[in-house]
Order: structure tokens, then sequence, then C-alpha cells
């Protein structure tokens, strides 16, 4: 007869982070589970006990889940200046998940800032193209005095590649090329490469990134393995012959800036949503049902393909 195993622990949380409850001894052979709230590894006893502070290790900076605030200013603050210096996921941590307040930062050709990605990476990309069948943005190196790690999110390129196209795209195909090509150029400045990249990232029509992506690329059984695969970081492209989209990997937090540096608008993206340009509202867009929108995957009868990367 299959038996369960025992209960190791069992935590409940309140919304920023703080221990309610534990059940499970923490004895003599028993280990003691200290990744916990948003899988950060905790750093005292727990509030809950009486016998000091909670505090989570989120790299850059200590995360206090007692009052919902980091222990220290964020080192880009000025960048943000609607929100505390000391504000976790902008206040909505059921929504959000403040990686470490560091962020990959989005230049346009001129070399102005428009929008950053809160990922923790410190690298920065420059808008690269003369028009919108080349366009996309290109890995520039990092900038260390962001105070983040010197490591290219592909993930967070993703989704600054997404945003953009989101808001200045009309059309779905041009849209996937400029994804697929600043995820091909976050991808090689992590040391990777990505078989078949090029059925997305040169000047395809719809058609033609449909047939490609049948011949070479990993198509998956159901929308829900298309979303474990965006989540663990794969370009995941959803086509049905006359229509492309990509979906989104992870749940970020964007800031545009306008042409004088000043910030005009902060939102979340979610992750394993569908980055489309359709042309038609459609009543499952998130937001104000604007014509390019992030979409329930679930709307548009697509076969999805993944496009890992390898070293």
């Amino acid at each position: 007869m299959h038996t369960r195993d025992p209960l190791f622990e069992e935590t409940h949380y309140y919304p920023f982070g703080l221990s309610m409850k534990v059940i499970g001894k923490e004895g003599t052979g028993v280990l003691q589970n200290k990744y916990k709230y948003n899988g950060k590894e905790e750093q005292r006893k727990e509030f809950s006990d009486g016998s000091g502070l909670e505090l989570y290790d989120y790299g850059a900076r200590n995360f206090n889940s007692q009052i919902g605030r980091w222990q220290t200013i964020d080192p880009l603050s000025d960048s943000s200046r609607g929100w505390s210096p000391f504000l976790y996921g902008e206040n909505n941590p059921i929504r959000n998940v403040d990686v470490d307040g560091m962020y990959s930062d989005f230049y346009d050709e001129a070399g102005t800032k428009i929008s950053h990605v809160e990922d923790g990476s410190n690298a920065k990309y420059q808008l690269t193209g003369t028009d919108k069948t080349n366009q996309y943005f290109q890995f520039n190196g990092f900038d260390a005095s962001q105070g983040g790690k010197n490591e290219v999110s592909v993930s967070g390129a993703l989704t600054g590649a997404q945003d953009f196209v989101t808001n200045n795209y009309d059309k779905c195909n041009q849209s996937v090329n400029f994804v697929g090509r600043t995820y091909n150029s976050a991808e090689n400045a992590a040391g990777q490469k990505v078989d078949g990249i090029g059925v997305v990232s040169g000047n395809n029509l719809a058609a033609d990134i449909t047939k490609g992506l049948a011949a070479n690329g990993k198509a998956e059984p159901t929308v829900a393995a298309a979303q474990a695969d965006a989540k663990n970081g794969n370009l995941v492209v959803g086509a049905n012959g006359g229509h492309v989209v990509t979906m989104t990997t992870q749940t970020f937090t964007v800031t545009h800036f306008n042409g004088t540096g000043t910030l005009t608008i902060t939102k979340t993206i979610e992750g394993q949503k569908t980055a489309n340009v359709n042309g038609t509202p459609r009543p499952t867009n998130f937001g104000p049902g604007q014509k390019n929108s992030f979409q329930n995957p679930l709307y548009s009868n697509m076969i999805w393909y993944s496009l890992p990367a390898k070293k």
C-alpha cells in the first residue's frame, strides 16, 4: 500500500510575505526549509515566533515582510519618483513580484532611454535598424551603476521587445520578427544560440513564419505546455497561417519614459499571455481594449511553437 510522505512544513503568508502560521517540527534530524516566500532565502527566525525580524534575501537587497518594504533605498529611485524608494512590488504583492529593484534599460536610436523592465539585470538595449522590416533591440553592454547583475535576462529582453511592438507596431509578422531579432541578440549575449531563429528574425510574412515553424520548431501539445516553456524564458510563437503572435515569459513591471527622460507610465505585463498585434479589439484584451494588447492565449486557436536556446 502506498503511503504519503509525512508533512515537512506548512507556512501561511500575509500578502507581503510575513508568515502567519507554521506547522511542523524543526528539531533534530529534520531539515529546515530556508527558501520560503517567493522562493527567497529567509535570513532570520520567523517573526511569528517572537525571536526577531523576518527578512528575505532578494540578492541586491533584503526585504522586510513585517512592514512590506525593502530594508534599504532603491538605488534607482530617481527614475521612479512616483513611488516610495522602499516600496515593494508597487504595493501590490499579489500581482507583482519585485525581483530586486534593478532594470534592463531600453534606448531609442538616439540613445534616449524609453523604457525599463524590472528584471534584476544591468543590461542595456538600443533600438537598431532603419524601419519596421529590420528593427530590434540590440544588446549594448551593462550599466554596472545600477547595482544589479551583469547578466542578461532573456525574459526581460523579450518583455521589453513585446512591450515596444505592442505600442508601436500594427502588423503581426513585423512584431514577431522584431521580438525574434531581440531574442536572438539577448541569447547571443548570454552565450547561447537558437536553432531555427531565422524563421522569426528576418522579414517574413505570417504565412511564411507558420510554414517555417512547422518545419523547424517544436510544436507544443497544449497551451499549458507552451506556457511552461515560455515561463522558462524560451521564445514561444503562435501561428495559424494568417496570423502570428508571441507569448510573454515572466510577470514584470515595465516603466515608460518620454523624450526628456521623464517617467510617463508604470505597468505590469503578465507572464504566459499573448503579446498580440491583431488590428481588431477583442473581449479578451487586457487593459482598455486597444488594438495592440496582451491577451489570453486561448483566444486564437494557434499552434504554439517553442524556440529554446542552447550553448
